[in-house]
């Protein structure tokens, strides 16, 4: 995707540059992950949010792994949080949430 300005972000002289979304929402991602953990810990009021707001994003159960940790950092645009528990689910489960088709 191309749009104005041009998003780079530098990490000692290397480039990287935003090729996702134009929203607010889509860019703050971006750089919360840049600057924070890729995966970040949400409380279940947050995690309802998500669920609403992105169209696809994936949860940890528990501490965060070094598959979810993989997972966010090699896609930008994609959302990775972790949380304690989630019912129906095991500590350790990677989990997906998608708001199309069929759950």
């Amino acid at each position: 995707m191309q749009g104005y300005p041009t998003l780079k972000w530098f990490v000692n002289g290397k480039e990287s540059e935003y090729k996702g979304g134009r929203t607010a929402s889509e860019i703050e991602n971006w750089i919360a992950k840049k600057t924070g953990p890729a995966v970040a810990a949400v409380s279940a009021e947050r995690l309802e949010e998500l669920k609403n707001k992105e169209k696809v994003f994936y949860v940890q159960v528990g501490a965060p792994s070094a598959e979810a940790e993989q997972l966010a950092q090699g896609l930008d645009d994609l959302v990775v949080v972790a949380v304690e528990s989630l019912e129906g689910y095991a500590q350790g489960d990677l989990v997906a949430f998608r708001k199309f088709d069929e759950p």
